[in-house]
């Protein structure tokens, strides 16, 4: 199921959407065009995403794959460029050109996510989420 079809499933659930493993940010930034094309007036829903934007911080024994991935090692998926900086300016450029950009639609939440979704849900503990999309890769991130 794509993205757009599950959106229509969370239209009417309040709540955040989370996104977990950010990579570039393309999905990220179709979870807030969504929101923003199919519920304008939703202010209080955020798209919070969360990544290292380092690559994956470490590897476990438990991550080992019968399919060959060069991929799957400590850094795997380590970009070139800034990532986190990128995406900054291209959620700024974002709220330049929506409705109701007084309010924060989108949030990075950069580091390992062990640590920062406790951390991120102990000063949020309003936070309800509507749809969680995990994209860890990762044993540890995922148990």
């Amino acid at each position: 199921m794509g993205r757009y079809e599950n959106f229509k499933l969370i239209k009417n659930v309040k709540g955040s959407i989370i996104e977990c493993g950010v990579y570039h940010g393309g999905g990220l930034m179709d979870w807030a065009k969504l929101s923003f094309n199919l519920e304008p007036y939703a202010m209080h829903r955020k798209v919070i995403g969360f990544d290292t934007f380092e690559g994956f911080p470490s590897i476990s024994e438990n991550d080992g794959s019968k399919y060959k991935n060069e991929n799957l090692k400590e850094a795997g998926f380590a970009t070139e460029y800034n990532v986190h900086n990128e995406l900054i300016d291209v959620i700024q450029e974002y709220d330049n050109n929506r409705s109701l950009n007084q309010f924060n639609k989108i949030e990075l939440i950069k580091g390992d996510a062990t640590k920062t979704i406790p951390e991120y849900l102990r000063f949020n503990k309003h936070l309800v989420v509507a749809l969680l999309f995990l994209d860890f890769d990762l044993y540890d991130q995922l148990k």
